[in-house]
């Protein structure tokens, strides 16, 4: 059953802890704007925090709004829906287009 596709206007605030994740691909590198429970912002754009799935900051607005990153990740049922939709509004407001 796929996610429900959330999205948010504004900045969310990032949880004020998160546990570690064990790095499965390329491990995001610091500075983190913004960090989640599964998600993170660095100056390269978004990025899944095991190193699994990353979208440049150029990509963030890309097929907006026929077909936008939060649809295409609500279909996956291994992402964490609000976490990504607080990243990507996060890095939308620190990356006007």
């Amino acid at each position: 059953m796929a996610n429900k596709v959330v999205r948010y206007e504004e900045p969310v605030p990032a949880p004020s802890s998160v546990p570690a994740v064990r790095v499965r691909g390329d491990a995001p590198q610091e500075p983190f704007h913004w960090l989640g429970l599964q998600w993170v912002v660095t100056d390269e754009g978004v990025e899944a925090r095991d190193g699994t799935y990353f979208i440049a900051k150029d990509r963030l607005r890309e097929d907006e709004p026929h077909w936008s990153w939060e649809q295409q990740m609500a279909e996956k049922d291994w992402v964490d829906v609000h976490d990504f939709a607080a990243a990507m509004a996060f890095a939308r407001h620190k990356w006007p287009a």
